[in-house]
């Protein structure tokens, strides 16, 4: 079927013969010569205007370049969920070791470390070094000693830390 017979079908299909008040066919669906010289004409055109591949360019564009901006923050978000839940980690590991400890010994659990954390992204190894400070005091009374926690790390050029702080009661 030709682009003539095809438009001609759809035309009488629509409701009304008009285009923005313009006739374009009459009672029986018969087109002018005038419209239907135009539609034999725009059919015969095979192809794409310039505007079409510059428009479609440019929706491609925003959506390469959205999804990479979503990619890049997702990575991020990736990395920081990562080093938070590993100074968590050392976090609870430490506080563990140290309220292993008897109440009279406590203190002999009290340390500075640095910890060195290699975790393998994409087939890349990433160290990370984890700060890790402990401080325990006792109180005037002598029947209750404070276990400070803090794990500090470094993450994009700004420094971020994790604090726990509980107590150890003397038992009677």
């Amino acid at each position: 079927m030709d682009c003539v017979r095809l438009t001609h079908s759809m035309s009488k299909k629509t409701v009304e013969n008009s285009f923005f008040g313009l006739q374009v066919a009459d009672s029986t669906g018969t087109f002018s010569p005038r419209v239907e010289a135009f539609l034999v004409e725009r059919c015969e055109k095979r192809g794409v205007s310039l505007l079409e591949v510059l428009l479609s360019t440019l929706l491609f564009a925003f959506v390469i370049g959205g999804a990479a901006a979503v990619w890049r923050f997702h990575e991020l978000s990736f990395q920081k969920t990562r080093n938070r839940n590993s100074a968590h980690h050392i976090l609870k590991q430490e506080l563990d070791r140290i309220t292993s400890y008897p109440y009279v010994h406590l203190e002999e659990a009290e340390r500075d470390f640095t910890l060195s954390v290699t975790r393998y992204v994409d087939a890349v190894a990433v160290d990370q070094q984890f700060q890790v400070t402990s401080t325990i005091t006792e109180n005037s009374q002598e029947s209750m000693k404070s276990i400070a926690l803090e794990v500090t790390y470094t993450e994009r050029n700004e420094t971020r830390s994790i604090a726990a702080e509980t107590k150890a009661f003397r038992s009677q």
